[in-house]
């Protein structure tokens, strides 16, 4: 019996012990690691250049919205340095509300307008990560690189709601660059990864619509509501993935 419960206290660090010899034997002397990790995302729109007619919308609220991403990733080890190139396929979403007379201004009504994001699109990041914990099965890195992504609008919707105007539609460039910067943190084969993104040019190449609603509007309020709409607008993600690295 003494025997059994001996076995039974020491079958623990036993695994324990193994597994950190059996990681640090597998994966930290590897030259090529792959991975998937999947997770959420969370966005807002930067906003400039921003008019309706000749209103300038100066003050824009980002409402928060849960998107998703996931991807694969193939990792280049030097030592306590990588290399990480990823294929990811995002879902960000977004919506922003502003006030159509562009600020609040005593004897008008506040009349509030907004865009419902929701963005498909296809991302490769290239990053260099460095090791900074690196202890058996313990580990931390941070990263940073430059990233590509292709924006895919047909399966995109963008919903403009208490707009004057009909049938808006909203062109967007399908080549972006942006900028990937974070941390992961690192549990054997099992990681996190908490990151900020954020595209580095407008996004928006323009704004059309077919005519306005058939509303009863003072003279006075006309320039509020007609004209062309300007809009330029560059994605800033907040992402928290788990992940697995093989």
């Amino acid at each position: 019996m003494k025997r059994v419960l001996l076995i039974l206290l020491l079958l623990p660090l036993s695994i324990a012990l193994y597994s950190q010899s059996a990681i640090s034997t597998l994966y930290a002397d590897k030259k090529l690691n792959f991975g998937v990790k999947t997770g959420f995302t969370s966005t807002i729109f930067m906003t400039s250049n921003f008019s309706m007619g000749d209103v300038k919308i100066k003050q824009v609220q980002n409402n928060y919205k849960v998107g998703y991403a996931s991807s694969f990733f193939m990792r280049y080890n030097m030592k306590s340095h990588y290399i990480q190139s990823e294929l990811v396929y995002s879902i960000n979403k977004c919506e922003i509300t502003f006030e159509k007379h562009g600020e609040k201004q005593q004897g008008f009504t506040p009349d509030y307008a907004s865009i419902n994001s929701r963005m498909h699109s296809i991302e490769i990041p290239i990053l260099y990560g460095y090791n900074f914990i690196k202890k058996d099965i313990y580990g931390m890195s941070f990263f940073v690189g430059p990233k590509i992504r292709y924006f895919w609008e047909s399966k995109s919707k963008m919903e403009y709601t208490n707009f004057d105007q009909l049938n808006i539609d909203e062109d967007f460039y399908p080549i972006n660059f942006g900028l990937t910067a974070g941390i992961a943190v690192y549990i054997s084969k099992i990681f996190f990864d908490f990151r900020y993104e954020q595209i580095l040019h407008n996004i928006s190449k323009g704004v059309d619509y077919d005519g306005m609603r058939n509303v009863s509007i003072s003279q006075s309020d006309k320039n509020l509501s007609q004209g062309e709409i300007k809009l330029h607008r560059r994605d800033h993600m907040l992402s928290f993935s788990l992940g697995v690295i093989f």
